[in-house]
């Protein structure tokens, strides 16, 4: 069995707080790890095994950002059926050419950004005197539509 330092240095982050959560714990505070949700500014820094990814991609949710959106239906389902068409045919091929997940993953990101640019901004009704609106670009192509798309064609 591990001493309770040794599993207390790997789920607490080390800072200057350190000492007030020590302090805690020995105290018998359950509210620590009754909803360890609420003290996740302590494991931060354990969200990932590589530095590299923790610097470039956030792992806070940000719950504004729109995910299904007519771009990614109308790019991820497109998608679907031109990449299994073509890999599909060129299967019974001796020379092969396959489009897999990098290619998707790829021209989507572009395919995005370009419909971002291109498409209408203005929203349409849906239903008559009804306040349900629709839009074919809600906004700037987000990160959660690209991983949306390649989910699509995974």
């Amino acid at each position: 069995m591990q001493s309770s330092d040794t599993l207390e240095s790997k789920i607490y982050k080390v800072g200057d707080n350190e000492q007030d959560v020590r302090k805690q714990i020995s105290n018998g505070n359950q509210g620590l790890t009754a909803a360890p949700h609420v003290h996740n500014e302590y494991i931060e820094a354990e969200h990932t095994w590589y530095e590299e990814v923790d610097g470039v991609v956030s792992n806070d949710d940000d719950p504004n950002m729109l995910c299904s959106t007519f771009r990614v239906w109308f790019i991820g389902l497109s998608f679907l059926v031109s990449f299994t068409t073509v890999n599909t045919y060129f299967h019974y091929r001796t020379k092969r050419i396959v489009l897999d997940g990098s290619h998707i993953f790829l021209l989507s990101f572009f395919l995005g950004k370009f419909l971002a640019f291109v498409l209408p901004k203005k929203s349409f009704r849906i239903w008559p005197n009804t306040n349900y609106r629709f839009s074919f670009n809600p906004g700037p192509f987000t990160i959660k539509e690209h991983v949306l798309i390649v989910a699509i064609n995974k």
